[in-house]
Parts: structure tokens; C-alpha cells; sequence
């Protein structure tokens, strides 16, 4: 039994690193896949045949002849039409719900207002995927970004004030109207994923998030993973707490607004040149010393409110870069309103690529 797991776990492995090459590198042929991942010929012949009669992959046609003149090789391509993802991220504003296909392209959206009745959340998935019209058996899972601390590996939303919901699991509610699997995350996480994977952060293994709404919060990947923390609360940034607030005699408390986060938000309230510097310098602080504790290659700053820090955007990066030695770039976010919702398709697909395809 243990070596029959052992080479299962192997063939998703092998699985894995092909179908990340053809989408990579497409059109590639199968002896170079084999060759350039050091994969017997075989080996890679047989999961190419799983990935091509699961639609993963298209043969494009012959390639062009060796430099030896040899037999031209029929080339593979990555389908990114294959399959869909859907993700919804519940917001101050209300729900937006994204249908995109593997790449991430939004095949449809919408947006709906907010409700905390979980019928009636369900009842607005159901409606948006039958205006979708697409095929559900094609849907490999849906993933839905919540404004609270979320236990993922049970599903569970553990406190989100917005909602009223407390130690709600969500997936228990949603599993029986649904036949895909479903996952259900942090929303300012699954923003810092959405960026990651097609915004500002794209390409970047070690990223900071900085999320700055009606709260300010953030998110940390590290060698392309997400930090989550002991009891799934890193990245809670608006806790942070100076020698100057201590003295103030203030304090955090959970599920309270954050010393950090009431600061932030004060300062954007205050529409003044002076509390604009105090800001800028404000957060260049916490970000510097962000910076020297993590040593992230790339800090991406979103969330609803983060337009209001553009105009001073070029002091923040100066600012950071005299506080720490350590240099990285400071940008905003380009996914804007669709952030979190890519970023929860973003971790359906992950979870369903790494565990079954």
C-alpha cells in the first residue's frame, strides 16, 4: 500500500511538471518534454495520452524537422478551455462572481448585492452559473473569499462581523446544492493569489500584500506559497502596534478594528496635506519593516481604498528604500475589484491540479 501511494504520488508529480511545460513552453513536442525534464519517452507518452483524452491538452500538428533532418513530431498545446473555475468574493459592497477558464480569462462576471442568508448566497451562484450556460461537469471547483479569518482546511468562516457569521462552516451549507468542490478563504489572501497569479505580483515567488479597505490587512507569500499562520491569522497586519500607541495607553483587542488599521484609516479620513505626509510616512515605516523581517522580492498594495495612496506612491518606495537596506519594488495592485475572486479560482485549480490531475 505505502508503495503503491509512493507511485501514485510520483505519477501526479510527473503529471504536474509535463502539463506546467506544454502551457509553458507550448508547442512542444513529446521527446522534448521528455528530454527537458529528464522523463523517459514512455512515461511521458502515457500521461500525455491521460492529458489529451481529458481535453488538458490539444495536439497543434507537426512540428518542424530536427537540425539532423529527422521525423517531424506532432506538437502539444495547452487548452485553457478545457475546464472553468468559478470564484466569488463576498465584499463590503457586495458579492462579485467570476467564471474564468485556466489562464484566468474571465469568461463571465457579476456582481450582486450583499446578503449574509446563506440561501440566498447560494440561491445568487446558482443564478449566475445558469447564465453562464456552460457545461457544469466542466467546472473543476468554486472558491469563495470571505472577510474573516477562515480555517481552509475545514472550510470554516471563524469570525466575519461584516456577515454575522461566527464558526460557520460554509462549505457544509453549500456541498449539497453543488457537485464540484468548493473551498473557502480569506479574502484579502485571495487577493494577494489573484495578484500573484495574473495582477502586479505575477511571476513573483516571494511577495507582500498590503490591503488597505474599511480595514487594512495583509497577506505573505513566501516561495510561491501562502503563509497562513499557526491559527490562520498571518498577514494581520492592522494589529500592529508603535511605542507611541503604548504610551497612548491603547490597545488591541480581537475582533476589534487593529491600532494599525484605526491609524491608517483616521489619516485617509483627513483630507489635509499634513495628514497625507503622516500617512505616507506611516505606512513606509510598517512596510520597511516589513521588508527587513520577510526580505520579499515585490510589495503590491490593494484593496478598495489603495487609489488613495497613488499620488504618493513614489515617496512610499523612496521612503522604504532609506528605511531598510534591503531594496525590493513597491506597486499597486492592477486586478482591482476582481482580485480576490481570481485568487480564490487561483486556489481551486492549485488544489485540484495537485490532487488529481
Amino acid at each position: 500500500m505505502k508503495q503503491t501511494g509512493s507511485l501514485d504520488l510520483i505519477k501526479r508529480i510527473n503529471r504536474n511538471l509535463i502539463l506546467d511545460l506544454i502551457r509553458r513552453d507550448q508547442p512542444i513536442s513529446r521527446s522534448l518534454v521528455a528530454k527537458t525534464l529528464g522523463i523517459s519517452r514512455s512515461t511521458v507518452s502515457h500521461i500525455v495520452d491521460d492529458l489529451l483524452a481529458k481535453k488538458f491538452v490539444v495536439e497543434l500538428g507537426l512540428g518542424d524537422s530536427t537540425k539532423e533532418g529527422g521525423r517531424r513530431g506532432i506538437e502539444l498545446g495547452f487548452n485553457p478551455e478545457s475546464a472553468y473555475g468559478v470564484g466569488v468574493e463576498i465584499g463590503d459592497r457586495g458579492s462579485v462572481h467570476l467564471l474564468t477558464d485556466l489562464d484566468g480569462n474571465v469568461i463571465r462576471s457579476k456582481y450582486y448585492p450583499l446578503t449574509s442568508n446563506i440561501n440566498e448566497f447560494i440561491l445568487d451562484i446558482k443564478s449566475f452559473l445558469k447564465d453562464a450556460d456552460v457545461d457544469q461537469e466542466r467546472i473543476l471547483g468554486l472558491g469563495i473569499a470571505v472577510p474573516s479569518i477562515v480555517d481552509s482546511s475545514k472550510a470554516i468562516v471563524i469570525d466575519a462581523p461584516l456577515l454575522g457569521w461566527e464558526n460557520v462552516n460554509l462549505k457544509s451549507h453549500l456541498v449539497e446544492h453543488f457537485d464540484f468542490p468548493i473551498f473557502v478563504h480569506n479574502d484579502v489572501n485571495s487577493a494577494a493569489l489573484g495578484e500573484s497569479w495574473l495582477g502586479s505580483g505575477k511571476d513573483t515567488r516571494d511577495m507582500f500584500f498590503l490591503s488597505i479597505g474599511s480595514g487594512v490587512g495583509s497577506a505573505i507569500i513566501s516561495d510561491s506559497q501562502l503563509i497562513l499562520g499557526h491559527s490562520y491569522s498571518a498577514g494581520e497586519i492592522g494589529y500592529l502596534i508603535s511605542m507611541e500607541d503604548i504610551k497612548k495607553g491603547y490597545k488591541n483587542e480581537m475582533g476589534a478594528f487593529g491600532i494599525f488599521e484605526r491609524n491608517i484609516n483616521k489619516l485617509l479620513e483627513t483630507p489635509n496635506k499634513e495628514a497625507l505626509d503622516e500617512l505616507t510616512t506611516y505606512i513606509s515605516i510598517a512596510l520597511a519593516n516589513i521588508v527587513s523581517l520577510l526580505n520579499p522580492e515585490k510589495i503590491v498594495i490593494g484593496g478598495i481604498k489603495s487609489p488613495d495612496l497613488l499620488p504618493v506612491l513614489k515617496d512610499i518606495q523612496e521612503q522604504v528604500s532609506r528605511f531598510t537596506p534591503f531594496q525590493n519594488g513597491i506597486e499597486m495592485g492592477s486586478l482591482n475589484e476582481n482580485a480576490a475572486a481570481l485568487g480564490a479560482i487561483n486556489s481551486v485549480f492549485n488544489h485540484i491540479f495537485q490532487e488529481t490531475i
